[in-house]
């Protein structure tokens, strides 16, 4: 399967934005994009490397790209605006398609979700409560747990949730 086939796959899957877990979404989208393309995460990441303007009759305007380079790295830049565009709720679609590249996309993106220290205090509070109940895992992987007589037990669908969980029980609780 070349990268195209494998492009348009994995984008059926993109996961998708939900009001509040901006930060949870930002670490999967991340993984995601890394998968269908390394150099997709670092144009967003880094930016697209500047745009050739010229001047013309006191009016700025943008050279379309001439080389292969440049035109591998346009390619590049409008698969990750797509990319991230696929992630969004359609009710805040409109909202941002006029934002043509991805690195100010998720910017924008996260300024709109990402919530204020105290929302965000809240989510990482409830993530580590989530981390200390018993976690049954997958593939025989154990999970070591501060509540050894908890009656309930949570499943975790894939390891990517795993990992995440595991990395936000591994971090400080001070703001």
């Amino acid at each position: 399967m070349d990268s195209e086939s494998a492009y348009m796959v994995a984008a059926s899957k993109v996961p998708m934005l939900k009001p509040g877990e901006f930060e949870i979404w930002r670490m999967i989208i991340e993984q995601y994009i890394q998968i269908i393309d390394y150099d997709l995460w670092k144009v967003i990441e880094n930016g697209n490397s500047a745009l050739k303007t010229k001047l013309v009759e006191g009016v700025e305007t943008i050279l379309p790209p001439t080389t292969v380079k440049e035109k591998a790295q346009k390619k590049l830049e409008m698969k990750a605006r797509s990319t991230l565009m696929m992630g969004i709720p359609n009710e805040h679609q409109l909202m941002f398609n006029s934002i043509k590249d991805a690195k100010s996309l998720l910017e924008v993106v996260e300024k709109r979700f990402g919530g204020n220290a105290a929302t965000k205090k809240t989510q990482r509070n409830l993530l580590k409560h989530y981390t200390n109940e018993p976690v049954s895992t997958i593939h025989g992987v154990s999970a070591a747990s501060t509540q050894t007589n908890a009656v309930k037990s949570t499943n975790v669908d894939n390891l990517s949730d795993a990992v995440i969980c595991a990395f936000f029980a591994s971090q400080p609780s001070s703001p």
